[in-house]
């Protein structure tokens, strides 16, 4: 079922970015783990991070260093689906960024509710569209409006970020909210791809223990908010 957002608000968090001039431009990185099927558990986890444009290349050089340390490859990619069975690479990961200015949002789509309102005719395409505009609806207004969202996407699925972008744009306006400047498609392992490591990594470990919790989540609390 589409999800207009016209009964949503955004986070109450006290976004970091608000005080921002014009010219500041924040960037977004979004990624998810699970999928639309029932045999992934009952969550599909939407995580986006949101760091200002002068902390992109530091955050990139955070990683970096955590290869380094962990004696990785320097085009390793940190993945949660990876990396779960090593907590050495979680515990050098999340010390990495915890050195760098960044916040996020998460947001966590239940499968069965979403398939017991869905149209009929819906697809699994349309679960993860909703997932995603629920997100973006609940994110403060200051990381949103006419900034730049990227999506672990490859370049090839231009169609299908633009299908998001349109989507997001629609529930944002029908709310009399702005939408991003620019959304485009990045994948993990890509320049400026570290942005979206760290949102994989989040969502992955929130869908593993169904919300803020485990070793290294609750430590962040101060960073993510739930939407």
């Amino acid at each position: 079922m589409r999800q207009s957002g016209a009964e949503r608000q955004p986070s109450r968090w006290d976004c970091p970015f608000s005080g921002m001039g014009p010219r500041g431009v924040i960037y977004s990185g979004l990624d998810w783990s699970g999928s639309p099927g029932r045999e992934q558990g009952p969550w599909l986890v939407f995580a986006v991070v949101h760091v200002g444009a002068a902390d992109l290349t530091s955050l990139d050089s955070a990683l970096a260093d955590a290869r380094r340390y962990l004696g990785r490859d320097p085009d390793y990619a940190f993945r949660h689906s990876r990396a779960k069975s090593f907590l050495d690479v979680h515990r050098r990961f999340y010390e990495a960024i915890g050195h760098v200015p960044w916040h996020g949002h998460v947001h966590m789509l239940d499968k069965a509710a979403w398939s017991g309102q869905r149209v009929k005719g819906s697809r699994g395409t349309d679960c993860i569209c909703d997932g995603l505009v629920a997100l973006v609806i609940g994110c403060p207004i200051a990381v949103v409006a006419h900034q730049v969202l990227f999506i672990d996407l490859p370049p090839a699925e231009e169609s299908t970020v633009q299908s998001y972008r349109m989507a997001m744009r629609k529930s944002l306006k029908g709310i009399r909210r702005t939408g991003f400047k620019n959304v485009r498609p990045c994948p993990d392992h890509r320049q400026q791809g570290a942005i979206i490591q760290v949102a994989d990594m989040i969502a992955g470990e929130v869908r593993e223990h169904g919300g803020l919790a485990g070793p290294f989540l609750p430590g962040l609390r101060s960073r993510l908010s739930l939407v």
